[in-house]
Order: C-alpha cells, then sequence, then structure tokens
C-alpha cells in the first residue's frame, strides 16, 4: 500500500457557483485560475482548514463546488487496485482522468452543476470517510487528475466538507520503479510510530546522546512469501546519506498473529531534528511501501529552555472513540514537544484488539500523525492490567528499564514489572513514574517509593514531576482519601523528595490540589494558598486530568477543602474533553485546562521559583489607554497632561510587568486618588475595577461622566504600593486632565472605512507565516497565520500588509485626511501570549520564508521597527481587536513605506488566527474626518441635510439611549455601549465605538442605513417584533432563516423580516436597514437580539 493523495492534501478549488459543464474533469483542464487550500475544504462546521465561499445569499447558496488533484504513478502495472477514503458533505461524484469511479449520496443518471445531493448529511456521517475500491486501469504512466464535485442537497443548507484520501491496493510501490511480486506477507496494522526505548538516565553508558526506537504492528497477509523492513534515518533539511538502523526485531504478540516489530536508533544529538523512513520490502528486495516522518530529540539534561507537554488519562475507547479523538487533534494543533499518558490508556482491558483505538491509523487518523513523530510517555492504568497485567501495553509501548548501576542510581524490587516504574530527563525537569495499582498494597507501594526516592535524589533537575493513574484523594468519583495508607505513604515521602507536580488521571474529572504537606487524624494538611500561583517547595500539588474521552463524570468538590478547583459535569462550568497543557520555564511552570472543542483554556494554575523570580529587579510601568494620553482626542501634546473637549466616562490604565508579573494583590483602590478641587472618594464619585488577566485598571464616573474641570490622578503616591510578584514598586506617577466641553464643536464628520480581503472587491491584503524549523518552505496558501515564540524547536513570525490604501480615489485615504483611529480585527483560532506588531522597513513577498529572509525578521530598525507599534497582552479565542492607529498614520505621511507588520512573539504559547485565505479574513477598520470637513462650533437645532428631516442627535462618550423622532433623523452615539432606537423615519445611524445595540420595535417605520456595524460587537434588537410570533399556535418552532434576510445591497447589506416567515402567505418581507461595508456572508443569528 502506497500513498498517492494523503488526507489533508492542498487541492485546486472553485467555489464560485458556475456551470463548469464536463471538461474540468480532464486531465488536461487548465486550472492555474482556480484557487487553492488545504483539506478538509467546506464551510459551517469549524472543522475547516481551507473556507470555501458560497455567493452572495445565504439563502440561496452555491449547489456544487468543484476540486481537482494532480499526482505522479511511474509505474501504472504495480498497481492492482486503488482504495478511495472520501469525506463529503452533502453528495460527491469522483472522476479519474475524466472517468466517473464513484458516486456517493448522488441521482443516478446525468448530473450538472445545479444537481442536488441526494440527501442531506448530519451527525455522526459528516465526519465519517466512505470507502471504496476503484479501477486502477485508469491511471497513465505520470501525470494523472483525480477531480470531486461536491454538491449541496439544498441551497440553504448550512454547511458543505470534503477531504479525500487515495492509496494503492496490493502490489508495489508505484513511485518506485520495478516490477515487485503482488503476493505480500504483511499488511501494516499499526503504522510506524516512536518511542523513547530503553535509555539511560544522565551519566550512565550512552547517554551522551539521545535514542528513539521505532515500532510498528503488522497482520498476516501470505506465509509463503518473505516481507523484510529497512529503517534509515539523517539530520533533518540535510542531503545527508541515509543511515541504516540496526537490525529490525520482531515480538509475537500472541493475538491474531500479529506481529510488532521495532528497532533503536541510537547516537543521536540532542535538541535535534532527524527524519526516518521505514521500507517495506518484498522477498526480491523491491520496495512495497515506505512511511517517512520526522522527530525531534529531547532536551540535553539541565538544558533551562522552555517547553511544553500534554497529560492526559482515561483516554481510548474502540465503542465510543469520538471524544479521545479530538483531544488527540486539539494536541496535534497546539503541538507541544511530547505527551504523558496518565494510566487507562486502553479501555477496557488494555487487549491488542483494543488498542487498535489508539495504534490503528484508519480508526484514529489523529493519534497516529501524532506518534509518527511524538512520543508518548505511559503510566498503567487499572484498565490497561487487566490483559496479562499489561502485557499488550508493554509490547506496544517501550520505556527505560531501570538497572542500577547500569542505567540508573536505583533498582527496582524484583517483584516488579519491566517498563512499568521508570525516569527520563528532558531540559531541567526530572520525570518518574510508578504503577499505582498497587495503592492497596503497602508492602509493595513501600517498595516502589523506596525506588523512587533515590531515583529523585540523585537527580539535579531543577524540577521534578511524578505521574502516575491513582489520585491520592480528592475527587468525587473515587473513594480514596486522606485517611487511606496510599495518600500517607505518597504525599509525604514525594513532598520530602522535592516533587513540584503529582500529574493522576483515573478521576473523569478535571481538578488540581492546593500545596498537600501531609495529613493530621486522617485529613489533609495544606497550604491555603488561593491565588493560584504557588511557591516551589509549598507542598506537593495533585493534578487530575482523565478528561482524555473516556466518559465525562459528575460530582462535587465542595467536601475536599484541599482542592483548589474542580470540574465534573455537575459544576458551573462544567467539565469538557480535553486535557493538561504543562509549560516549562526556568522559574515557573504553568498547568492549563484545555477544552478539546475550541482550545480555550478553562482554567490554569503555576508553581513559581521565587528565588528564581526574585532576580527580577524591573518594575512594572502603567499607561492611561481611556482616554489615550496623546490620542486623537487630547490636543495638549504633553505626556501625562490631556486637554478633552469630550466628557470622559472613565479612565483606564494598562499595568505591565516585563518581568514574573503584577502582584494582583496589591492594586487595590487606595493606590489611585482622583482630585478636582479636592479629593474625590470611591465608591460614591466613581468605581474602582481592577481586570488582573488583562492587568487593566478602571476608574468609571458614577455620575454622567468626569464633567468639565482640571483633574488630577495620583497613582503610588500613597503608603499603597503597586507593586509586581518580585516585590518591585511602580513608580509614582501623576496624570492631569484638563476638561472643557463648553466650545465643544459639531462633531466633524466621521468616514470609517474598512479593507478586507473579498470585502467590496478589495483584494489588497498580504500575509503569511515563516517557521524557523521549517525554513525553506512557504505559506503563501495557509488558511490560518501562527506566531509562536517556540514551536518544534524554533520560532514563529507572521507578516500582513494591506496594499493600495492611501490614495485620491474612491476607497481610499487621501493624503489629507485626518486619521483619528485604526483597529486590526483578527479571528483568532488558538488562545496563546502576548504578540508584538512591529513595522516593516523592507519589502517582502509572501512567498518568503524564514531561509530567504536571513533567518527570520529582525526588529533592529533595519528589517523591522524595534519598538512595537502595538503589543495586544494574552489573547483569547475570538475576535483581537489591536490599536494601530501609529502605524497608519506612519503610512500616510509616507505611502511608500507601508510595508505592512511583522508580528512577533514574546513568549512560547503560540497564537493562531485567519489569514487573508482563511474564513474570517483580518480586518483593518479605520476611522478618519476627511479634508474639508466642517470644523467651526456650531448648535444646529435643525438639520440642513435636505434628506434629513428631523433631528441630529449626539451622543456621549458614556453608554447613551438615543431615541430619534418619527422623522429622519442623524444619530450618531459616542465612545460607549450605546442603545440606538431611531423611531420610524429612513434615518442615518452612526453607533461609534464600543457594543452599540439598533433597537427595532414594529415594521412600520421607514428604511435606516447604520454606518458602521461592527461584526462582532454591534447588535440589531428585532425582540419586539417577534414577540407572540415565536412558538405560535401552531407549535411550529422558530426558524431564524426562514424570518430574517440578508440581500445584498450596493457595498452593503439590506436586513429584511418578516415575523412569520417563509410559512406567511404574504410572502412580503419588510427591509428595516441597510448596514453600509457588510456582506450578507458576514451576518448571521449571533447579530441579532431574537
Amino acid at each position: 500500500m502506497a500513498s498517492l493523495i494523503q488526507k489533508g492534501s492542498t487541492w485546486k478549488y472553485l467555489d464560485d457557483g458556475s456551470n463548469q459543464g464536463t471538461t474540468w474533469r480532464n486531465l488536461d483542464f487548465n486550472d492555474n485560475n482556480w484557487k487553492t487550500g488545504e483539506a478538509q475544504l467546506g464551510y459551517g462546521d469549524g472543522d475547516e482548514k481551507t473556507t470555501l465561499g458560497f455567493g452572495s445569499n445565504s439563502r440561496n447558496k452555491n449547489i456544487t463546488s468543484y476540486f481537482r488533484k494532480n499526482f505522479q504513478v511511474e509505474d501504472p502495472k504495480s498497481v492492482q487496485g486503488l482504495d478511495l477514503s472520501l469525506l463529503r458533505d452533502d453528495g460527491a461524484v469522483v472522476y479519474l482522468n475524466g472517468t466517473e469511479v464513484f458516486r456517493s449520496n448522488m441521482p443516478s443518471g446525468d448530473i450538472n452543476y445545479s444537481t442536488a445531493a441526494s440527501s442531506a448529511i448530519s451527525g455522526a456521517d459528516e465526519d465519517t470517510f466512505i470507502k471504496s475500491v476503484i479501477d486502477s486501469g485508469l491511471l497513465r504512466q505520470g501525470d494523472n487528475v483525480l477531480a470531486v464535485e461536491i454538491h449541496q442537497s439544498k441551497a440553504s443548507s448550512s454547511d458543505i466538507s470534503f477531504d479525500l484520501g487515495l492509496t494503492t491496493s496490493g502490489g508495489g510501490d508505484p513511485g518506485n520503479p520495478g516490477n515487485p511480486t503482488g503476493a505480500v506477507q504483511y499488511e501494516i496494522n499499526h503504522n510506524p510510530y516512536l518511542q523513547l526505548g530503553d535509555a539511560p538516565l544522565d551519566g550512565y553508558a550512552g547517554s551522551e546522546t539521545d535514542q528513539v526506537e521505532v515500532l510498528w504492528q503488522t497482520i498476516p497477509k501470505n506465509s509463503s512469501v518473505k516481507d523484510s523492513f529497512l529503517v534509515e534515518y539523517r539530520p533533518d533539511n540535510s542531503s545527508a546519506s541515509w543511515i541504516a538502523a540496526p537490525q529490525v526485531q520482531k515480538i509475537n504478540t500472541g493475538t491474531g498473529n500479529r506481529v510488532n516489530h521495532f528497532t533503536e536508533i541510537d547516537g543521536l544529538k540532542f535538541d535535534s531534528d532527524y527524519e526516518y523512513r521505514v521500507k517495506h520490502l518484498n522477498q526480491n528486495g523491491e520496495v512495497i511501501e515506505t512511511f517517512q516522518n520526522k522527530f525531534r530529540t529531547r532536551l540535553p539534561v539541565g538544558d533551562k529552555s522552555s517547553f511544553s507537554f500534554a497529560a492526559y488519562g482515561d483516554s481510548a475507547y474502540t465503542k465510543n472513540i469520538n471524544g479521545f479523538r479530538g483531544v488527540q487533534g486539539r494536541i496535534n494543533q497546539m503541538d507541544p514537544d511530547f505527551s504523558i499518558l496518565l494510566g487507562d490508556n486502553v479501555y477496557n482491558g488494555g487487549s491488542h484488539l483494543e488498542s487498535d483505538a489508539r495504534l490503528d491509523p484508519d480508526l484514529n487518523p489523529e493519534a497516529a500523525k501524532w506518534m509518527g513523530s511524538h512520543i508518548d510517555y505511559l503510566s498503567y492504568g487499572n484498565h490497561d492490567i487487566r490483559t496479562d497485567g499489561g502485557g499488550p501495553s508493554e509490547d506496544n509501548y517501550s520505556n527505560p528499564i531501570p538497572v542500577a548501576g547500569v542505567t540508573s542510581t536505583a533498582q527496582l524490587p524484583s517483584s516488579e514489572r519491566p517498563e512499568h516504574n521508570y525516569s527520563f530527563d528532558y531540559g531541567d525537569v526530572h520525570f518518574a513514574t510508578f504503577d499505582s495499582n498497587s495503592l492497596k498494597d503497602s508492602s509493595r507501594l513501600d517498595g516502589q517509593l523506596d525506588w523512587l526516592e533515590k531515583d529523585l535524589a540523585a537527580s539535579d533537575a531543577k524540577w521534578k514531576i511524578v505521574f502516575a493513574h491513582h489520585p491520592v484523594a480528592g475527587v468525587p468519583d473515587k473513594p480514596e482519601n486522606p485517611g487511606d495508607n496510599y495518600y500517607q505513604q505518597v504525599v509525604p515521602r514525594l513532598k520530602a523528595a522535592g516533587v513540584d507536580l503529582y500529574l493522576t488521571g483515573h478521576s473523569h474529572t478535571y481538578a488540581w490540589s492546593l500545596p498537600l504537606t501531609g495529613q493530621k487524624n486522617g485529613k489533609a494538611t495544606y497550604v491555603n494558598d488561593r491565588d493560584k500561583d504557588y511557591a516551589k517547595g509549598a507542598g506537593l500539588v495533585q493534578v487530575v486530568s482523565g478528561m482524555g474521552g473516556k466518559s465525562l463524570r459528575g460530582g462535587s468538590f465542595s467536601k475536599f477543602p484541599f482542592m483548589a478547583a474542580g470540574y465534573t459535569q455537575d459544576t458551573n462550568p462544567a467539565s469538557e474533553f480535553g486535557f493538561s497543557n504543562i509549560k516549562v520555564t526556568p522559574d515557573k511552570l504553568t498547568i492549563d485546562y484545555i477544552a478539546a472543542d475550541d482550545g480555550s483554556i478553562i482554567d490554569s494554575f503555576s508553581i513559581t521559583d521565587d528565588e528564581t523570580s526574585n532576580s527580577d529587579t524591573t518594575a512594572p510601568t502603567l499607561a492611561l489607554t481611556s482616554p489615550v494620553d496623546n490620542g486623537p482626542n487630547d490636543s495638549n501634546p504633553a505626556n501625562n497632561a490631556l486637554k478633552l473637549d469630550r466628557t470622559p466616562g472613565e479612565f483606564q490604565f494598562q499595568l505591565q510587568d516585563t518581568g514574573d508579573g503584577v502582584d494582583d494583590k496589591s492594586v487595590t483602590s487606595e493606590a489611585f486618588t482622583i482630585t478636582k478641587g479636592g479629593q474625590l472618594v470611591s465608591p460614591q464619585d466613581y468605581s474602582f475595577s481592577y481586570d488582573a488577566v488583562k492587568d487593566l485598571v478602571t476608574l468609571k464616573s458614577t455620575g454622567n461622566g468626569f464633567a468639565d474641570g482640571n483633574y488630577e490622578i495620583a497613582i503610588n503616591n500613597g503608603t499603597t504600593k503597586i507593586a509586581d510578584l518580585a516585590g518591585n514598586q511602580l513608580a509614582s506617577t501623576k496624570f492631569t486632565v484638563d476638561v472643557d466641553t463648553a466650545t465643544d464643536p459639531v462633531p466633524p464628520t466621521i468616514s470609517k472605512i474598512s479593507f478586507q480581503q473579498g470585502l467590496n472587491g478589495y483584494t489588497g491584503t498580504l500575509d503569511t507565516y515563516i517557521q524557523e524549523s521549517s525554513g525553506n518552505r512557504n505559506h503563501s496558501s495557509a488558511s490560518s497565520l501562527n506566531v509562536d515564540g517556540r514551536d518544534r524547536g524554533g520560532s514563529v513570525q507572521s507578516l500582513m500588509r494591506f496594499e493600495d490604501i492611501f490614495g485620491d480615489q474612491a476607497g481610499q485615504i487621501s493624503s489629507g485626511a485626518k486619521i483619528k483611529s485604526a483597529k486590526l480585527e483578527l479571528e483568532v483560532t488558538n488562545r496563546g501570549d502576548s504578540i508584538e506588531f512591529h513595522r516593516m522597513l523592507q519589502d517582502w513577498s509572501d512567498k518568503d520564508t524564514w531561509g530567504s529572509l536571513n533567518n527570520g525578521i529582525q526588529a533592529n530598525d533595519v528589517e523591522a521597527a524595534s519598538k512595537a507599534d502595538a503589543i495586544t497582552g494574552n489573547i483569547d479565542k475570538g475576535l483581537l481587536s489591536v490599536d494601530v492607529t501609529d502605524s497608519l498614520k506612519a503610512w500616510q505621511s509616507n505611502p511608500q513605506s507601508n510595508f505592512g507588520w511583522a508580528i512577533l512573539p514574546t513568549d512560547s504559547n503560540g497564537v493562531d488566527f485567519n489569514s487573508a485565505e482563511g474564513k474570517t479574513a483580518p480586518r483593518l477598520q479605520i476611522e478618519f474626518e476627511a479634508k474639508g470637513d466642517p470644523t467651526t462650533p456650531t448648535t444646529p437645532t435643525t438639520p440642513t441635510n435636505p434628506q434629513i428631516s428631523g433631528k441630529i442627535i449626539v451622543g456621549t462618550n458614556a453608554a447613551d439611549r438615543l431615541i430619534g423622532t418619527p422623522q429622519d433623523d442623524l444619530i450618531q452615539g459616542g465612545d460607549g455601549k450605546d442603545i440606538i432606537d431611531s423611531g420610524n423615519g429612513n434615518d442615518v445611524l452612526t453607533g461609534g465605538s464600543e457594543a452599540d445595540t439598533f433597537v427595532y420595535n414594529n415594521l412600520n417605520g421607514g428604511v435606516d442605513t447604520i454606518k458602521d456595524f461592527e461584526i462582532g460587537s454591534d447588535r440589531i434588537d428585532l425582540s419586539n417584533i417577534f414577540k407572540g410570533s415565536i412558538g405560535d399556535d401552531d407549535g411550529d418552532d422558530f426558524d431564524f432563516d426562514d424570518s430574517v434576510k440578508f440581500v445584498r445591497s450596493g457595498s452593503g447589506t439590506k436586513v429584511q423580516v418578516n415575523p412569520f416567515g417563509d410559512d406567511d402567505d404574504s410572502g412580503q418581507f419588510k427591509t428595516l436597514a441597510v448596514l453600509d461595508n457588510i456582506n450578507p456572508g458576514q451576518l448571521g443569528q449571533k447579530q441579532f437580539i431574537i
């Protein structure tokens, strides 16, 4: 078997709804003008790598999308058959070199671009690959093409999906000419994967270099012939000759004639990238198939580089595998350095057949992909030992075997099974595990802990982590408690041995303890530290991470006062399938509970080495960010002195610390004083709030804003001081704010313009990312961009530019315009650390790579500006808005200098966001005052615009409710979260910044124009219109898509409403509003209140 087209490959595609006839299926068809994207391709499900278009009307989407993929076959005669694996939603027809070879969920007979699929696909069928054997006689020597058309079941369908794999069945590798015989001895059942093998600890023979063990499993095909295997390796990205690994050895598993094959590759350099391949040869030495992959070796002992790893238990179960596949898929996307398996890794009995749920690529492609390039280090759970005491796992995994004086300091008790108790090093962390199935056998457990104590004492690692299956106590679905011997033996001995973290599974919950110090009279003793940042050495912190995919359980943690946090199906928020992602730095362990479905951090805590962190001598800093000092509303050019002609509703201050972080306990209202003549008092005059996640302080007026007058805001001028965790105090700081609205001018006309790939025909967004570990690969067509300080051992940087945004043409910003603000909106799909936006100072192409840019981008004032124009702070999943006003002002003064941004990481937890080719392309929004806009103060009582017969209504910077008249009004919101009820005229509405709500009470009014509707923040309230129509007498369920329609209107979109939907005999839909610069595909039920 050889792969001709792998699942997840890059395809040519056409998604414009056109009629392509039949020529597109042929090999000689010219598809140069088609788009390119990675599978899965589609929309509507959220798991697409490439998002397809569906046309301008969400109620009348394109029925058919087209896909083409070329592939090479050097010897078609060697291919006896072709195995097709097809993911389709809804229907599909497949053509090989112009001839139909397969159709699924499609009517018989001729079809065309308007032919609907036979039925809608839903549920598990949306993720199921349909398999079929197709005719290999259609193959040609050299170039071939597979063409696929995907059809929707109806034009209003909510989603579409496509992916495909094509492999040879029988015979040899068509990419390796020759004529291998068709008969083979083995079929590979488990693809080659990696383990550490019997690696010695530091200081013992062989520890000078690293090693891996390559394993795979076969099932018999024909015993009359003899196959063989050849394993080779070499440094990655090199032209060096392949090096043959030692001779392959075999283990007969005793189950269905399954055979495990393995060999060890040693003498590898630490912290280095390698590639390896496994060749399956027939008895004539001819290649039948080849498996090839890459890996990175461990950090050497004592290396203080940061890294991360995943930890989870209770996972693979053949009868219900989707939960675990989701967990493994999310781990693959985050790409930590390795995983730790916390037991019950194979349900129900740990047998070889049940192990297919983890190792069979057809059942679990996510796990097979991961294990081909990463190591899983396992501990043994109670389910794992049900078959032969864990024999199948011993066959399938290869761990170090402690032999005193040979590979290890300490010797295990002779009664212990090899590989159930072992240790290894990774950088400055020493890991160890023991078989906790001994929890009720105190004598056996005592012998294991004797070995473990000696092993831990021999290590000089900064951090020591022990992992096993069973928690010592503190979970609602298991009986262990501090009165048991298990707790009383494990906790004091691991604490005394300097163990920082005890990772466990067993309980299908997620939880962690406070630092445990022991027990007294059967009750746990602990350090009652509730700030989620524990001091190294304070006690043993236990993590329970049993959410790997088997099941989710309920219960309460209320009876366990020593547990810091816990999640079950009965808690709020409830538990989710997921895992621990553990980040290791020289002075901190950060443990995040990651949700498998969206990658969000559900909760988090850390363990800090105070001795290391106290080396931080840099004090935190503070900036006034609302209103912005020297921002667009500040007419005083001096620093820390503002003059405002608008009433501010609040003052916001951003704290930053470059060391170990702000001490949240020190940020109190007593550190801030506001005076205006006399001192203002909190909370009577203003409220104080502190967002500890964003390090953001808000002083909010309790009245109608901070009215006219001279204010002085003093920070850290009293006895209460803001400081960081190392004790460094913020410098005393003062701001003066002069608010004078007496000569407020009529607000000038503020124009807003948006640049987004595909919006109003704009095609000027250029973006890519460059990766140190794949230095010569370009990512110009990637649907997602990545910024990461450490990914596979190297940095990842992104580049982004919006071209042709300055000029005197329509849709551009003129040189005479005054830019008021600019924000860049990114759809974040994986949350992470802060990122920085540096203006590029030299040109670049989206075809550039890490290598072509001379080892990435340097912020050195030559390649990119050394000072960042914007720094985000830690980033959550969802819409990220970045203030890039400084960049836009600089480029406006010299448009030729617009080379865009270098987006650079600040730490090792990477961030992913959609590219211009992604589902939600980056959007640049700019507010500006055009040249010639009115600036002379006037106070009109009636509009002078002949199209405005009502009033001009202008809001403040606070949260206003603005109500229009029955006539045609001009309503402009301010900087607050406004509610705008326009009345019944044909009104022109501007919400302003913040999240605004536009209210409609009936269908009797005119048609409004909303100038600045913002996707992701603004909403339209239709609740009064739909009263009485939702849940009508017929009992029909309300269907948003049947009652609200979006129709393109010039550069905007009409919002049309009929509360009785398509069932209304009149069929009349009333247009309520036109949303400027919004296309129909951006709108859905999330933007409405019903």
